[in-house]
């Protein structure tokens, strides 16, 4: 969205090839922007991470309130969407958040087809380290398999439908050896 003319001429040059277009976004944009983009796309890949409005700023530097409207537009579009959430731990794991997420999904989000909770990975500290920078999160653990199958759960039981989780987690066993 930061170079939206771009990605609009890119997503038009897609479409008029027949390739499916998927916009992958956090939802942070004006309004007209994001509404502009939409016309160019099959699929929105949509994030919503925190839904406490001064964490959300704190952990992503950006208003809640602008994320939500443009998901309300995205949803009065008739675009298909898949809302994800990453799960860092200490950050976006709690069962409130992912309830919450889940009632804005189900109140505010017709067209929502798919929910993924993505489990935090540390695979890019190697990259961090290559840039002269060290990785914020590096001493942050795997989610573990529980985790990720309760937050789930915790979805499906305020009504989402089609929720499903992925990444890496931490093995059960190495809880014990090192928690």
């Amino acid at each position: 969205m930061y170079q939206l003319e771009f990605a609009i001429e890119v997503a038009e040059g897609l479409k008029s090839h027949g390739v499916h277009v998927a916009l992958d976004t956090c939802g942070y944009s004006s309004k007209k922007a994001f509404e502009r983009i939409l016309h160019f796309v099959d699929l929105v890949l949509y994030d919503l991470k925190q839904m406490n409005e001064a964490l959300h700023l704190e952990y992503t530097g950006v208003p809640l309130e602008t994320v939500l409207s443009n998901a309300r537009t995205l949803a009065s579009s008739g675009i298909p969407v898949w809302v994800r959430t990453p799960i860092i731990p200490g950050f976006t794991d709690s069962e409130d958040n992912i309830r919450k997420i889940s009632r804005f999904i189900i109140d505010d989000m017709n067209g929502v087809v798919r929910y993924d909770l993505l489990a935090f990975n540390n695979l890019c500290i190697d990259k961090y380290a290559l840039l002269g920078q060290e990785f914020p999160l590096k001493k942050t653990p795997l989610v573990t398999k529980k985790t990720m199958e309760a937050l789930a759960e915790v979805a499906r039981t305020e009504g989402v439908q089609n929720v499903h989780w992925s990444g890496m987690t931490r093995r059960e066993e190495d809880l014990k050896t090192n928690p």
